[in-house]
């Protein structure tokens, strides 16, 4: 996930899941008026967004996760 100026510059940039082979997939991105990001998408194996790890029920499960500025 990155933070782009207005400009299009590079403001910061986060990484989220492992190096594990089981994919981890983003599939949409969207923003609100108030600066929240919220993305979709799935995962297999363990997943982290900055609080407790999500571990997956079976081969690939789905998150919705909302990121705050």
């Amino acid at each position: 996930m990155a933070k782009l100026s207005a400009a299009g510059a590079a403001v910061q940039a986060r990484r989220y899941g492992d190096d594990s082979a089981v994919p981890q997939v983003g599939r949409a991105v969207a923003g609100d008026g108030s600066g929240a990001v919220y993305a979709f998408g799935d995962f297999g194996g363990t997943v982290s967004f900055g609080g407790a790890p999500l571990t997956s029920a079976g081969s690939l499960d789905l998150f919705l996760v909302k990121l705050t500025p």
